[in-house]
């Protein structure tokens, strides 16, 4: 039960824009027990349910353009692709470092780049 409560509260947060990815692949890895390369793994696959689902909206209601989506499609399918393979040379524990790393610098980066009101 309390699995489908985390995975339900990743996707409210990845509905309302919030990035809950952070939080989902903490949860594999710490409390399931997965390795890092499956959690990013099991997070790609819950992202591209939700994108899709945005994408159908947002195409319905015209905001997306046509001519960039499929040029952010393509991009974005082969970075995950070559992503995927470099990631899988890696050791789990050095994943785990970098994606803390990456958690801390975009952290940074949203706090200090916030606009004051």
């Amino acid at each position: 039960m309390l699995r489908q409560i985390i995975f339900f509260a990743a996707a409210l947060l990845t509905g309302l824009g919030i990035g809950s990815g952070g939080l989902l692949i903490y949860y594999l890895t710490e409390w399931v027990g997965l390795s890092q390369l499956s959690a990013g793994s099991v997070n790609l696959i819950f992202f591209i349910a939700a994108a899709a689902v945005s994408t159908v909206i947002n195409f319905i209601k015209k905001r997306i353009l046509k001519k960039e989506l499929l040029v952010l499609s393509l991009s974005g399918a082969a970075g995950a692709v070559i992503g995927s393979l470099i990631a899988s040379d890696f050791s789990d524990g050095l994943l785990k470092k970098l994606f803390g790393a990456l958690l801390i610098v975009m952290g940074a980066i949203m706090l200090f780049s916030a606009k004051k009101k």
